[in-house]
């Protein structure tokens, strides 16, 4: 199951959205953690997600948030 999960093809559309995807997710985590783009930076961000009660424990995942467009 699990192979058949990460198994891609070697179709140029696919490259061509993924890419386009990592380029979403890059923006996306610079804005929230670098403050490029408009962004609030990481204190700010880390700041809302510490007061709002519902958002706690989402403040661990911020890092991740930039890392993902590597993937």
């Amino acid at each position: 199951m699990f192979q058949k999960l990460m198994n891609t093809s070697d179709d140029f559309v696919v490259t061509l959205l993924r890419l386009a995807l990592g380029v979403v997710f890059f923006a996306h985590g610079a804005q929230k953690v670098l403050g490029w783009f408009g962004g609030f930076g990481f204190r700010a961000t880390l700041g809302f997600f510490t007061t709002s009660p519902q958002c706690w424990p989402f403040w661990l995942l911020l890092p991740n948030s930039l890392a993902a467009s590597a993937c």
